[in-house]
């Protein structure tokens, strides 16, 4: 629908008003008793949620079919598990729509909006309240209370749908408002490795106990767990989480595509938490298999073709690369003799021809002998 400008102008202007959610919460407070067990924020979201509803619909010009309003989904699961009874929701809506309206008219006003284009706008706003309370009560209906593994696996789609981004506008406030995200703050997702079922109920078990309180998303797929958490967390014994980029919801499929990465490079000795910050260029080992198998060749084969040489050369100059270089540390990581690890050192530059004080040696060896711990995991 073509609006005209004047009609776009006090649109923008209503997208963005400061002057709707706040009346929104003291009305709503002073109006209905059976709102005392929701919650400021939860009834400022709701507002939110339907402002940008009904500057959408006043757009169109056409008010949504019954089944594509979810906001009146989200809030009737919302206000129920609250204990708000379905007609104090539907008392709730109203207000908000109302408080909608006052603000429309104010803006319309000052903007000097002729008053047939402000009659034509406030009977979609009104068609808008009638289908919304029509959709509350048939999710109402269909509902009831939701069940825990139906209102489970909501969550559990709503974040996959989040992690797989990207997401357009209203699918991403609809999946944020499924999963209590807030557009501003900044969520760290993760993934863990694999691990039998009884393993990844325990560790589910213990992310959620840490977090208590706190939006804390833990979904199990297969055998492996992903999530979103408050922060960077501390490490759990024996577990391997890796974590992507702290970052808001609209961007957390970029940070969980980086967690993907990082358990991709993990060993399989390794626990504790794992990220881009820790790992450094080992996030690129695993994606250039071309490049490790001919450095593995190139570092690693040699090693092999003499007899019985290769294990303990091999953990010389793993050793050696662990500890910066440090002969007197790594010798003493390893429990040998210094002369002993010189001698094993010496050995693998003879057999590959290849200098241990050569950048390039270094790095090169570093990512050989990475690829083969990767490849083990």
């Amino acid at each position: 629908m073509t609006l005209p400008r004047a009609t776009s102008t006090l649109l923008r202007a209503l997208e963005v008003d400061e002057h709707v959610v706040g009346p929104t919460v003291r009305r709503v407070r002073e109006e209905i008793a059976a709102y005392a067990a929701v919650s400021d924020a939860a009834i400022a979201a709701s507002a939110e949620r339907n402002l940008r509803r009904a500057v959408r619909t006043l757009r169109n010009g056409t008010v949504p079919e019954m089944a594509d309003i979810w906001e009146a989904d989200t809030s009737i699961k919302e206000r129920l598990r609250a204990g708000v009874p379905i007609e104090d929701v539907m008392a709730g809506f109203r207000v908000s729509i109302s408080c909608i309206q006052d603000r429309l008219m104010e803006l319309a006003a000052e903007l000097q909006i002729e008053g047939s284009e402000v009659v034509r706008l406030t009977r979609v706003l009104w068609k808008l309240g009638d289908v919304f309370s029509a959709q509350a009560a048939s999710s109402y209906r269909q509902y009831g209370v939701a069940s825990d593994l139906a209102e489970q696996r909501l969550r559990d789609e709503a974040l996959l749908s989040l992690l797989d981004g990207p997401m357009a506008a209203e699918a991403l406030d609809r999946g944020m408002a499924v999963l209590g995200l807030d557009p501003e703050e900044s969520y760290v997702p993760f993934i863990t490795r694999r691990t039998d079922a009884a393993g990844s109920t325990t560790l589910q078990r213990v992310i959620a106990e840490r977090y208590r309180g706190e939006v804390c998303i833990v979904v199990p797929t297969g055998q492996q767990l992903f999530g979103l958490l408050p922060r960077v967390p501390d490490a759990i014994d024996d577990v391997v989480l890796a974590i992507g980029p702290a970052t808001t919801p609209a961007h957390l499929h970029h940070a969980f595509a980086v967690a993907r990465r990082v358990l991709d490079a993990t060993a399989p000795t390794e626990v504790g938490v794992a990220s881009l910050d820790k790992l450094g260029w080992r996030l690129g080992v695993p994606i250039d298999s071309e490049l490790a198998a001919f450095l593995r060749r190139r570092y690693l084969d040699p090693l092999h073709s003499t007899r019985g040489a290769a294990a303990p050369v091999i953990a010389a100059v793993q050793a050696f690369l662990e500890h910066n270089r440090s002969i007197p540390r790594a010798a003493d990581a390893m429990h040998v003799h210094v002369n002993t690890l010189r001698y094993r050192l010496a050995r693998f530059e003879e057999l590959t021809g290849r200098s241990l004080s050569d950048t390039d040696t270094v790095i090169e060896l570093s990512w050989a002998l990475r690829s083969v711990d990767i490849a083990t995991s």
